[in-house]
């Protein structure tokens, strides 16, 4: 959160920090502290108790919705898996309105509604992702995944701990990265330390057909521009659904122009900084 009052860590991409923001000496602050002290620079640990709209839990990485008046917060996780749901944060009644099911899924870690069922078929099994991610047995945390689609959009699943299997395979047949993977590591592990020879295969595979999706500079160009005639500026959120890979991919050139700003080497070639100005 940016100051030592506050005990949330988070991943400055996940969370969608401004990269400019963290190269600056203005101390950041996570939406609840930011609440909790407008126009200060201190924090306000106890505001990070913030519950989710979602899954009730207090604690943990939280931002603010849309809404107006008092604040409302959410975990992204709780979003960006709910099945169908608006993947911007709006008001948690909006998302609540949206679960399957009319979010009548109980949680098996916690209890309360609006969880999301395994991504196998015919499984009953339903959790917020928020609680399968971070349940305090390891070995009970369930496996969830997301994965860019080639034709644009992402796939978010979840698998309870009877079908770690499922997800393993799953993992071995598209191809998944580590950053793909979150929850109970332990299959990912397995995975890392077996002679999957098929894995590779797969991977190579994906970088041989769809490489203009994951990381072709020039086809990552052309997308931003794209981008900029659509919305009138080159700010893509981190998590742009519509196209996951250019969110990571701009939020990744924002911070390598920004330490070039400030005199650092972001390690951009001077042709891409000429593009880009250009």
């Amino acid at each position: 959160g940016g100051g030592t009052e506050c005990p949330v860590a988070v991943h400055a991409s996940c969370y969608g920090v401004d990269p400019a923001l963290l190269a600056g000496d203005t101390p950041w602050r996570c939406d609840p502290c930011a609440a909790a002290r407008p126009g200060t620079g201190a924090n306000h640990g106890v505001a990070c108790a913030a519950c989710c709209g979602l899954c009730r839990r207090p604690g943990g990485a939280v931002r603010r919705t849309s809404q107006r008046g008092a604040p409302d917060y959410v975990h992204p996780v709780c979003v960006w898996w709910m099945p169908g749901a608006s993947t911007e944060f709006v008001p948690t009644e909006e998302l609540r309105a949206q679960a399957p099911d009319g979010g009548a899924a109980p949680c098996v870690f916690c209890g309360v509604s609006h969880a999301v069922k395994c991504s196998v078929r015919g499984c009953a099994a339903a959790a917020h992702p928020h609680c399968a991610m971070n349940a305090e047995a390891e070995h009970s945390r369930w496996v969830l995944t997301s994965r860019d689609l080639p034709g644009g959009g992402t796939d978010w699943s979840m698998y309870c701990v009877a079908h770690l299997h499922e997800a393993a395979d799953m993992i071995r047949e598209e191809g998944l990265e580590d950053d793909d993977v979150y929850g109970n590591l332990h299959v990912w592990d397995e995975i890392l330390h077996s002679d999957d020879t098929k894995l590779v295969k797969r991977r190579k595979k994906i970088r041989e057909e769809y490489g203009h999706t994951h990381g072709d500079w020039d086809d990552s160009y052309n997308r931003l521009r794209k981008y900029l005639a659509e919305h009138g500026n080159t700010r893509v959120p981190i998590m742009y659904m519509k196209d996951r890979h250019l969110g990571k991919w701009a939020y990744d050139l924002r911070s390598r122009m920004s330490k070039n700003l400030n005199g650092s080497n972001g390690g951009l070639k001077l042709w891409k900084i000429e593009a880009l100005e250009a």
